[in-house]
């Protein structure tokens, strides 16, 4: 019964969180247990839903969770670990994280939607400022090429 009763916690609060996806606008393709992948935006979505830590996210929290981030590519995809309530960080695993890609995220479910909507804009920023480069090299490059086409003539 107590296994029912965990698998069930699960269940619910994973239920919540898919909730949560949908608002934020994330098609979910695949569900397993506490592992929910979908897509956003051009973009892959991971998300391990963990409703076992209460107080400080251990290293042992996250270890499943890595595993699976480490076999996705990193250009187009996104990583989310939620937790059911506000956690902090031991201290050796925030120096784990703290070594890891800026696309994986930490969160708990009362901030999920701000959490990924925050990821989005900042890469549609980034986005905006790749173009801005592009377009002024692009422009650079057609100067030296103007120039040297009137030194020709």
């Amino acid at each position: 019964m107590l296994l029912k009763n965990a698998l069930t916690g699960l269940t619910d609060f994973t239920d919540k969180v898919c909730t949560g996806l949908k608002l934020s606008e994330i098609i979910l393709e695949f569900r397993s247990g506490n592992i929910l992948f979908g897509i956003h935006k051009k973009h892959y979505v991971l998300v391990y839903c963990n409703n076992k830590v209460k107080e400080i996210l251990k290293v042992c929290d996250i270890e499943q969770f890595l595993e699976v981030v480490d076999e996705l590519p990193p250009d187009n995809t996104v990583a989310i670990h939620v937790t059911s309530v506000p956690v902090a960080f031991s201290r050796i695993t925030a120096k784990k994280c703290a070594s890891l890609p800026n696309n994986i995220l930490f969160t708990n479910i009362q901030e999920l939607d701000r959490v990924i909507e925050g990821y989005f804009l900042t890469k549609q920023d980034s986005v905006k400022d790749d173009m801005r480069t592009i377009i002024r090299k692009v422009e650079e490059i057609n100067k030296k090429f103007e120039k040297s086409e009137t030194q020709r003539k």
